[in-house]
């Protein structure tokens, strides 16, 4: 299941950023972090504690649906960590 209908690429894949493995939480997170286009050690930090919590069950980090995510453009990643208030990770619900 897609998390997102109508992706168009433009992701992770197509710019190779890490050699880490995909389908992980660091890859996911280094493409968010690409994606906002500025480096915060606190939000990826945030973004990786957010995503271990979210994508894992029993323990096992659910690496298809991470492979999902990386290939989102930028535009479908922002929309779907972020929501409509655009709200980072680590940041406060309003």
């Amino acid at each position: 299941m897609a998390l997102l209908d109508g992706s168009c690429g433009g992701g992770l894949t197509s710019h190779s950023q890490l050699g880490a493995e995909t389908g992980s939480c660091e890859v996911a997170c280094d493409h968010y972090e690409h994606c906002k286009e500025s480096r915060d050690a606190a939000r990826e930090e945030a973004c990786l504690s957010e995503c271990r919590n979210i994508f894992s069950e029993d323990g096992q980090v659910d690496g298809d649906a991470l492979r999902e995510l990386e290939e989102l453009s930028c535009h479908q990643l922002l929309s779907f960590i972020e929501g409509r208030g655009s709200r980072p990770p680590g940041s406060p619900e309003n």
